[in-house]
């Protein structure tokens, strides 16, 4: 079915630091917890990494309402870049932020880039493909991204 949410555009429209505001905080959200999930011992690995999944999907969703799909694309490729950049250019600290994170296979170099990667890249192209919920003139098609 399709979501509604007449609001998104009116919000965007009259209230853009609102907008913004709730932009930055969900992705700030996702990012704090899946660093605070990372260093809690008494939760097992996978389901460290399930949850962390969970969130940002959720969060990705709930940002889709609000962003044109150019936004949207240009956010989830500088988000991939970043990520690249980090695991390769400042190893230690982006081992130390998510290695309880990563599978094995991720720390120990036999898969170059984290799965985060190819999802934020994925996730990317399928919008390209796709479509999204408001068109570059800012016209809702009400149909999420």
């Amino acid at each position: 079915g399709q979501r509604h949410n007449k609001n998104s555009t009116m919000d965007a429209t009259k209230l853009p630091e609102l907008w913004i505001l709730r932009v930055v905080s969900l992705i700030v959200l996702v990012v704090l917890f899946q660093v605070c999930i990372a260093r809690v011992p008494t939760i097992g690995h996978e389901t460290k990494r399930r949850w962390q999944h969970a969130l940002t999907g959720h969060a990705l969703v709930q940002i889709s309402y609000l962003l044109t799909r150019s936004t949207a694309i240009a956010l989830l490729l500088m988000a991939s870049i970043g990520m690249f950049v980090w695991k390769v250019f400042f190893f230690e600290n982006f081992q130390q932020a998510f290695g309880p994170l990563l599978r094995t296979k991720e720390i120990n170099g036999e898969q170059f880039l984290p799965g985060a990667f190819y999802f934020l890249l994925g996730t990317a192209v399928t919008l390209v493909i796709v479509g999204g919920n408001q068109d570059d003139d800012g016209v809702d098609n009400d149909q999420g991204w």
